[in-house]
């Protein structure tokens, strides 16, 4: 099948689910969740297949490890689906409504995006946050994983199409892109039968959507983030947490000294990604500069970087962090997944 194919089969999925109840939703996430753990024992077979390639082929171990599902992180994709169950439904949300002098009423209404297409590396588990996500918020899901888990996403995929019928909606609402590479480079160019594409993985892959892709994209961005300890921290509370450009993938810390907050600034413009920059200090002073000049998605004091997440911003679930200043910034949650439409409601009038 092609990715148009798939497409359109997505778009049909599409104006099912952006009628579906909430209630019809949550029943379809419980059954993918229950189809889930009753597969354990196939995708952690598949997932095997993957990671013993990428071992024979000299992937790096912290590579791997994203790539490795064990049955605890199973249990967990299950349980990321029975919470999403238990999240809020934004899909009809009001988000501001009047009724003008003329007696027309205006309502904007959160509406599903229709087609998403998420392109994403390594991590399996993606599959079944990102599929769950979609559906929660009324959108069809195009699911296109890197070849390094290939086995493993369409083991996942399965299980979650199996849920969908059992609960009565249509299995093409989360499909996998199988393929070559070049049907990244299709999924890319699909204008018009997708609605939105998200990158989640490496500088490369997003780069490369951002600057190819004929379909809108929410940039997610890279995860390069800055601690920068003022001379007035608490030197305690800052020790409990190619350079400045380069993203490890591991727990490897790059450091540099400067001479003032001045510099500080400089330097996190230089380097920033823009998702996230965190200061310690006691100074109020420094705090209100570096939380007003920094240029990014999140900016923290006095508090670890680890916090921006969409779990521990209580949105319950994130598809990834936005680092780019259209439609959503930061943290993804159900509300950032969905667009708008205005409702208006007359009794008659006209326009005089």
């Amino acid at each position: 099948m092609t990715v148009q194919e798939q497409a359109q089969k997505a778009r049909t999925a599409a104006l099912t689910l952006s009628s579906a109840t909430r209630a019809t939703k949550d029943a379809a996430l419980l059954a993918m969740a229950d189809a889930l753990a009753k597969s354990d024992t196939a995708i952690l077979e598949a997932n095997a297949r993957d990671v013993s390639r990428a071992e024979a082929n000299g992937t790096s171990a912290a590579l791997i490890d994203r790539l490795r599902l064990t049955p605890d992180r199973i249990a967990g994709m299950v349980e990321g689906l029975r919470e999403l169950a238990a999240l809020p439904d934004p899909v009809g949300d009001v988000v501001r409504g009047w009724t003008n002098a003329n007696g027309v009423q205006v309502r904007q209404v959160r509406v599903p995006f229709g087609v998403v297409g998420i392109i994403y590396e390594a991590r399996p588990n993606v599959t079944a946050d990102a599929g769950g996500i979609c559906l929660k918020s009324g959108n069809a899901a195009l699911l296109r994983g890197s070849s390094s888990a290939a086995q493993s996403n369409a083991a996942v995929v399965d299980a979650l199409q199996t849920g969908l019928v059992d609960a009565g909606l249509p299995a093409e609402a989360i499909q996998l892109v199988p393929g070559p590479r070049e049907v990244t480079n299709e999924l890319m160019a699909a204008r018009g039968l997708v609605d939105v594409l998200i990158p989640r993985g490496g500088a490369g892959l997003i780069d490369n959507v951002v600057r190819n892709s004929q379909v809108p994209v929410i940039e997610t961005g890279v995860g390069n983030c800055h601690v920068f300890v003022d001379a007035a921290a608490d030197e305690q509370m800052a020790l409990d947490e190619k350079d400045f450009a380069e993203e490890y993938l591991s727990l490897d810390l790059a450091a540099a000294v400067v001479d003032s907050l001045d510099s500080a600034l400089q330097h996190i413009r230089r380097y920033s990604t823009g998702h996230t920059e965190t200061i310690v200090t006691e100074s109020q002073t420094s705090a209100a500069r570096f939380t007003a000049e920094v240029d990014a998605a999140a900016v923290l004091v006095n508090a670890s970087g680890r916090f921006v997440d969409g779990g521990e911003f209580g949105f319950g679930a994130e598809i990834g962090i936005s680092t780019q200043k259209l439609h959503a910034r930061g943290p993804m949650g159900l509300p950032e997944m969905t667009s708008t439409k205005y409702v208006v409601t007359g009794s008659g009038q006209v326009r005089q």
